[in-house]
Formats: structure tokens, sequence, C-alpha cells
């Protein structure tokens, strides 16, 4: 759309998604991933089985009243520690679902033991910390 006043004018775009995913973006950083792409992205790909996607789980985004699921794209990660986090990939979201379902005891243990298996792990080392566990 155009913005602005009469003699100064800009486009720009102005959505729900394009917020949604400039607030994914920002996640990154606190979930120690590369990059990141929604569950709503995710289920408009024609092929996400192209991707090698690991479930972050729901998150609170700045802007939204309504959780959003998120998914790390390990094809992002470089080829030598990719490995271990897809090795690891199954038992990473089964902690991430003991979490939402309030099984800290089981996610707690599921992620330190991802972490023993890829210790570069960002994504299990910031859940744990979200957790209250130093990783």
């Amino acid at each position: 759309g155009i913005v602005g006043e009469s003699g100064r004018w800009d486009s720009s775009i102005i959505s729900d998604a394009v917020n949604t995913a400039s607030r994914v973006e920002n996640l990154t950083k606190e979930l120690g991933a590369d990059v990141l792409l929604s569950g709503t992205l995710r289920d408009q790909l024609a092929h996400p089985e192209a991707l090698t996607l690991r479930r972050l789980g729901l998150v609170k985004v700045e802007g939204r009243s309504e959780q959003v699921d998120v998914y790390e794209v390990l094809d992002a990660v470089p080829a030598d520690l990719r490995a271990p986090l897809v090795a690891m990939r199954e038992r990473f979201e089964a902690a991430v679902v003991a979490h939402e379902h309030g099984d800290n005891v089981a996610a707690i243990q599921e992620f330190r033991a991802c972490l023993a298996h890829a210790p570069h792990d960002r994504a299990s080392r910031r859940q744990l910390a979200r957790l209250g566990i130093d990783g």
C-alpha cells in the first residue's frame, strides 16, 4: 500500500503476516536457531518434506494474542553440525511436547539427552534455560 501524506508518499507492506514474520525472525537469538519459520508457513509449503525441520514449540510473539508454532530449519545448520541435531530431532520434539503438557521433568531429561548427543545444540540449551536449568 501507499502510506504518508500529500507530497510525501512511500510504499510499504502492512499486514499481520508481515508483522508475524518479522517477530519470528527476531526469535532466532532467543530460541538459538539460525533460520525459523512459523507453522502457518510450513503448512503452506507445497513440499514441506523437502526441508528438514525441527519443531521448537509454541511461542508468544509481540503483537499477537495467540502463540505461534515455530520450526527451526535444520538445513541452514552447517553440515558438520546438522547430523546430530537430525538424529535427536524426535527426542527434542518429544521434550517440547512434554514441556507444553507441563511435564518438565521429562522435558529436562530429553533436552539433556539432546545436549549429550549434540553439545553444540543451542536450541536445547535455550530450552533448558527457559526451564530454569543450567545447560
